[in-house]
């Protein structure tokens, strides 16, 4: 049978259909090869200027560095790239930029979901995995005009909150310029070193030797203890303080734990104003670190969820997390005879009916230790300092001072 010009004609038109195609796929693969390696240059050149400014270790920003290579950020540097192609370096189209990039996440999610659920060819870790990178925050901060591009950094907050901070910083750094960047940004912040552990451990005491140590360096410093603020004179100040206070001894007459946390947890409040009105210090000695404290308590929460979403609420409350955490590590039996020690020493020192009770004690010491993981797993770049609460304070201090400075030199 012989074939007529409508077929041939067919013919030729599938074929300049399917050239086409291999055509956009070529173009496709070499845009998203651009993306790629705008994004990767756009983090390396940012945690090169955090290296270069001392804000960062040399192991940090290798450490940093190797990771951008790995599955989930690499994925996410591509799309990163592909927005920040979408917006323009440095001048942000707002009108185009804040509807092409939530329709390119969106995009995104909805091939995702194809593969998934309608052709069946993509499994559920993978689909998952583009979820949490095409996240509903990428969509929704895209849409906003001249920040929009920071919508995948942003999504970075649960599982890189070090790189999403350095591609934020470096990104404003670029939009604002190094004047304006210095003179309402990159102004002087006092470093801080977070001391923790159980009551008896010799908190107080540690603390007060460290800021005898970075006066003899010349280092300007001053303690922030919530909820008492004992070296900040301020009335608001002193009505968190009292009013905590009077919780806590309320929940320690009836022994309600719950209270006593509620208490502890107004004095905190005041602590991020606390530490942004000491800025101007060279270092801040902060004893019992609400954050951490939160840390540790949630910890004790039956859902990982729960958990997550707590220490972001604490992040979110407390601000920012110390360069430094030192532990000190006791136990339990050893941290009570301290306590009952004092308290016969000096009949004038109260001490709360909780803190003289060995089950509570052994079970803050659990929740304390989990923290401990916690942050050394998901803030690698916090440095966890673990001493023996055994030793005297002239010791710990000595084993401390080679280690801190590195923290000053930054």
């Amino acid at each position: 049978m012989k074939k007529g010009k409508g077929f041939k004609r067919g013919q030729r038109l599938g074929k300049k259909a399917r050239s086409a195609w291999a055509n956009l796929s070529r173009r496709r693969k070499r845009f998203r090869e651009r993306a790629k390696r705008l994004g990767v240059s756009f983090a390396l050149e940012a945690i090169a200027r955090w290296e270069a400014e001392r804000r960062i270790s040399d192991q940090e920003a290798e450490s940093l560095k190797s990771k951008l290579s790995e599955g989930y950020l690499s994925a996410f540097l591509t799309n990163f790239g592909i927005h920040l192609a979408i917006s323009g370096v440095p001048v942000v189209m707002a009108g185009v930029g804040s509807i092409a990039r939530p329709a390119y996440t969106i995009a995104a999610r909805a091939k995702a979901a194809s593969r998934r659920y309608i052709t069946k060819t993509m499994s559920r870790e993978e689909y998952e995995k583009i979820r949490r990178l095409h996240s509903g925050l990428a969509i929704l901060f895209g849409t906003v005009p001249l920040v929009g591009r920071a919508a995948y950094p942003v999504s970075l907050l649960v599982h890189e909150p070090k790189l999403m901070r350095i591609l934020l910083d470096h990104m404003t750094y670029k939009t604002l310029g190094e004047k304006l960047y210095k003179k309402f940004i990159g102004r002087k912040r006092a470093k801080s070193i977070a001391v923790i552990g159980i009551d008896g451990a010799g908190k107080t005491t540690l603390t007060r030797k460290l800021k005898a140590v970075l006066r003899e360096k010349g280092l300007e410093s001053i303690v922030i203890n919530p909820p008492y603020y004992s070296e900040i004179e301020s009335r608001p100040f002193a009505f968190f303080s009292s009013v905590s206070q009077k919780l806590i001894q309320i929940a320690d007459r009836r022994n309600l734990l719950f209270l006593g946390i509620l208490g502890a947890s107004i004095g905190s409040l005041p602590f991020r104003r606390a530490v942004k009105a000491q800025r101007r210090k060279d270092m801040l000695l902060i004893e019992r670190h609400p954050a951490l404290e939160a840390f540790s308590l949630s910890n004790a929460m039956p859902s990982k969820a729960i958990r997550r979403v707590t220490r972001a609420a604490a992040r979110a409350v407390f601000g920012r997390l110390p360069e430094v955490i030192v532990f000190i590590d006791i136990k339990p039996e050893e941290a009570l005879k301290r306590i009952k020690k004092h308290m016969q020493k000096s009949a004038k020192t109260k001490r709360f009916q909780y803190e003289t009770r060995i089950e509570n004690l052994q079970k803050f010491a659990e929740l304390y230790a989990n923290a401990i993981e916690t942050i050394r797993q998901e803030y690698p770049f916090i440095e966890v300092i673990t001493v023996d609460g055994t030793k005297p304070p002239e010791e710990i201090v000595k084993e401390l001072k080679e280690k801190l400075q590195r923290v000053i030199n930054r």
